[in-house]
């Protein structure tokens, strides 16, 4: 019963009580991603795990033997033998518990899904609540060797690494991928609302670091002074990291071209929001509260130029409106939707005659 209902949880508790030999055999498998061809190929990772572990590859053999079938099993694809686990709870159960334990740390580092290591580990202490494993400076090129597994032409991925890098990992970590990877910031692409793109956050956190090269930097600078306007996107001012990456005099260039550009076209850019929204049958408050938010961070630093205060007023008050009426219009849309299938409810059943449309 406590299989069916806590299955990863049972699992564990099996495993931590098997013998030395028997939890390195599950070690070998789960190092090798799920699948080990043979035990005369390990590497010297594998090696070191071994050790660490108390076992050598005679015991780890027989182990599997004695798994086969329960915890184990042996395969046979494209004419070569492999051992597998025999379920994938079996992976997820040993998954925890070599992350909790020291001596299977180079396991954990080796076996786990690189995806998980993202939102599992961090490089160094970050204070980052609900860690699985900090892991020590010396393990570093290891974590750096897994995260090179990411394929990163694939958006989720390249912003899964993004994130790991801007939150889970110390400068020093951050210093060493860089001097790895030279070519890593002049990939990042960077796009709108600001605060919420990875890219952002992990140029910020390089720049904070002093590991921001100065032409990335005014790269950065450039795009964030064309979404300003295109957007537009205020988030270079409303947060400190973000607003951490530009001198005083480009934050004061931005806002005049902000004034310049964007002001003006505002009862426009407010009107073409509206038809959007009806059009396609948006949530009011969901549709332009991330917009309204910019023309405030806006009309907060215009308090200098009368005409731009002005204009971001008025837009802001507009779009008050605009979002009563639409609110108001969505709700009746609601009830009447709501009350049709009443109507159908209480009509009197209609029979028709084989000669009706004739008559017609």
């Amino acid at each position: 019963m406590k299989f069916v209902e806590t299955p990863e949880q049972f699992l564990r508790d099996v495993t931590q009580r098997l013998d030395e030999a028997s939890r390195a055999a599950l070690g070998m498998i789960f190092m090798r991603g799920g699948k080990l061809p043979s035990l005369r190929k390990l590497g010297p990772e594998e090696d070191h795990a071994l050790s660490m572990l108390n076992a050598n590859v005679g015991s780890v053999r027989k182990a599997l033997k004695i798994l086969d079938g329960t915890m184990v099993m042996q395969t046979r694809e494209s004419g070569e033998y492999s051992w597998r686990f025999k379920h994938p709870t079996i992976r997820d159960a040993f998954s925890s518990l070599v992350a909790d334990e020291p001596d299977f740390m180079i396991v954990y580092l080796a076996g786990t899904r690189v995806e998980s290591l993202l939102t599992e580990v961090t490089c160094g202490s970050m204070r980052i609540k609900g860690v699985k494993l900090i892991v020590p400076a010396e393990q570093w090129p290891q974590v750096i060797s897994r995260l090179n597994e990411l394929d990163l032409t694939k958006s989720e991925q390249a912003e899964a690494l993004q994130e790991f890098l801007a939150n889970r990992c110390h400068r020093d970590f951050l210093r060493l991928y860089i001097e790895q990877h030279p070519r890593f910031t002049a990939s990042l692409r960077y796009g709108s609302w600001m605060r919420y793109v990875s890219s952002v956050a992990v140029a910020a956190r390089l720049h904070a670091c002093r590991l921001l090269p100065a032409v990335e930097r005014e790269r950065f600078v450039k795009e964030a002074r064309r979404l300003a306007v295109v957007t537009p996107d205020a988030d270079f001012l409303d947060v400190p990291t973000i607003r951490a990456l530009f001198r005083p005099a480009e934050i004061e260039s931005i806002l005049r071209d902000v004034f310049r550009k964007v002001a003006p076209k505002l009862r426009r850019i407010v009107s073409e929001m509206h038809e959007e929204c009806i059009a396609e049958d948006a949530d009011p408050d969901q549709h332009f509260w991330i917009f309204q938010r910019a023309l405030r961070i806006y009309r907060s630093h215009a308090m200098s130029n009368r005409q731009a205060l002005t204009r971001f007023s008025k837009a802001y008050s507009r779009i008050n409106r605009v979002v009563e009426k639409l609110r108001k219009r969505r709700e009746k849309m609601e009830k009447d939707l709501a009350a049709e299938p009443e109507a159908v409810a209480i009509e009197e059943p209609k029979v028709r005659s084989i000669f009706d449309d004739v008559d017609e």
